[in-house]
């Protein structure tokens, strides 16, 4: 290379970017529009180890601006000198892709920006090679469709691991964004003192507007949902303004007091249970009549019941004593424990072998008399 070519070439082309930078009088920032061509001169210097001039280049660009910040470019430069065909100082051409940043302000006509991309640059004594290119540059907008533009790049080829350098200056046009007509002047009306409008009614005074009071004439005082209707803490229908039995266990029966309805009737349950020999625990079978139990003791909450345990006669007679003792409250146990019966509604007592119901000289007879058995009856008031 010839330093002192490349050295006047820098000078020639710093030159020209300083124009680019200079200031314009009566500038203003333009709104950036999606397409841009451009046009220019620049300068390419080779580097030291390519054994290239430098030279001035022809710069064309063609671009797409996605947003105020982000866009891509193709980027072309032709430089040549008058050195004869393949030999040394031959022509240096470069064409990349890239992808721009810019620092927009809206308030300035001037907007620096960074580039970065790849190409391919063309050696016309050597191979082409794939180079990454990166730069800086500083746009100036004359108007909405007219900028100055200077820049300054390096281009590293992948193969001869060689850092080309390379400067340009030129004009671009852009298009495509419409311009948004001047908004029409408004008249502001004079100021008018504003009427709030009256509430809606609230004829029974609940808080609940009559428009969305599904329970119209709620006496004053009491506590009413968001429709306007009294509340019913406990889930039975009776409001509580009228409930004289607050928290009534879910699913009893009350009446218009909201307190459990007394049976007017004979009403009754049987439960039997029987065991294997000399076990206590309740085979599956059996579950589903603890539970009728249970479920007969939640609708009539007043109950009580008495859980017996009896055994068959083998064994001795103080060991069937207790196993009918745990018979009788494993069955107590899971009323409470599995269906959530208060423990002071249910009471266990063994019998052993001192109430059999049939014979125990037989298996048969036997097996029924290993039993737990327990029976309600009671007779209540209902209101009609």
């Amino acid at each position: 290379m010839k330093p002192n070519e490349s050295s006047k070439g820098w000078l020639i082309a710093s030159a020209l970017l300083a124009c680019v930078t200079c200031p314009a009088t009566g500038a203003i920032a333009a709104e950036p529009q999606p397409w841009e061509v451009g046009a220019g001169v620049g300068w390419l210097d080779p580097a030291s180890k390519r054994n290239l001039d430098g030279g001035a280049a022809v710069v064309l660009t063609f671009g797409l601006r996605f947003d105020n910040a982000w866009g891509a470019e193709i980027l072309g430069m032709q430089g040549k000198n008058d050195a004869p065909v393949g030999t040394t100082g031959s022509d240096m051409a470069v064409l990349g892709l890239r992808g721009l940043y810019h620092f927009y302000n809206r308030s300035s006509a001037w907007t620096p920006y960074l580039s970065f991309g790849a190409g391919n640059t063309d050696l016309r004594s050597a191979d082409n090679e794939t180079s990454a290119l990166v730069g800086a540059g500083l746009k100036y907008a004359l108007n909405d469709n007219f900028s100055l533009r200077g820049e300054v790049n390096a281009h590293y080829g992948f193969d001869s691991k060689a850092t080309d350098l390379s400067l340009f200056v030129g004009v671009t046009y852009q298009w495509g964004k419409a311009r948004a007509p001047a908004p029409a002047p408004v008249a502001v009306p004079a100021a008018v003192a504003a009427v709030p409008p009256p509430p809606p009614p609230d004829t029974d005074g609940d808080g609940v507007p009559d428009n969305r009071d599904k329970c119209p004439g709620t006496p004053r005082g009491v506590k009413v949902d968001a429709t306007g209707c009294p509340q019913d803490s406990d889930g039975d229908g009776v409001p509580d303004y009228l409930d004289q039995c607050p928290n009534t266990p879910r699913g009893t029966k009350v009446d218009a007091t909201g307190c459990p309805m007394k049976l007017t009737e004979r009403v009754s349950i049987k439960l039997e249970v029987h065991f294997d020999t000399g076990k206590a625990d309740i085979k599956p079978q059996f579950s589903t009549e603890v539970k009728r139990l249970a479920d007969f003791m939640r609708q009539y909450s007043t109950t009580k019941v008495v859980i017996e345990g009896h055994t068959d006669n083998v064994g001795g007679t103080g060991s069937n004593q207790k196993l009918s003792e745990r018979r009788a409250q494993a069955v107590a146990q899971s009323l409470v424990r599995d269906h959530g019966i208060a423990s002071d509604r249910v009471q266990s007592v063994g019998y052993g072998t001192a109430r059999p119901i049939a014979d125990n000289k037989t298996a048969d007879g036997r097996a029924t008399n290993r039993r737990v058995i327990a029976q309600i009856e009671e007779t209540v008031t209902r209101n009609r």
